[in-house]
C-alpha cells in the first residue's frame, strides 16, 4: 500500500514537472546503497551523476565519502534547488529524507526516488 500510494505520489510530481511515462520506468543503471559508494565510484559514473555527488559533497561541507555519508544519511530535510541537476540517482541512498527541494533544476527522470517512502 505504501509504495503505490508513493508511486501515485511521484506520478503527479511527474506530471507537475512535465516528465514522460518513459522515464518513469527506466531502472537506474547503478545500483549502490550508500553515499559513500556513489561517493568513492563517481570517477566511474557520468559528468551529470558526477555534479550530483559534488552538490551533495557541499551541501556535507566536506570532500570526505565516509564524511559525507554520515551527514548526508542523517538528513531529513534537503535543499537542492537552483544546482543545474539532471541525475538524481545518487539521492537514493539518502532514505531519512522527508523534504527534498528540486526547484529550477533539468530532472527527466525520479524513478531513482522510488525507494524512497
Amino acid at each position: 500500500m505504501i509504495k503505490r500510494l508513493t508511486w501515485l505520489l511521484l506520478i503527479g510530481l511527474a506530471l507537475t514537472l512535465g516528465i514522460s511515462n518513459s522515464s518513469l520506468s527506466a531502472p537506474p543503471s547503478t545500483e549502490f546503497k550508500t553515499f559513500a559508494q556513489w561517493c568513492e565510484n563517481q570517477n566511474q559514473l557520468g559528468e551529470k551523476t558526477k555534479h550530483t555527488i559534488e552538490m551533495l559533497l557541499k551541501v556535507a561541507e566536506t570532500t570526505d565519502c565516509n564524511q559525507a555519508n554520515q551527514t548526508l544519511s542523517q538528513i531529513i530535510t534537503l535543499d537542492l534547488e537552483r544546482n543545474q541537476i539532471t541525475d538524481i540517482s545518487p539521492l537514493s541512498s539518502l532514505t531519512q529524507l522527508t523534504s527534498l527541494d528540486l526547484t529550477d533544476n533539468q530532472i527527466s527522470d525520479i524513478s531513482p526516488l522510488s525507494s524512497l517512502t
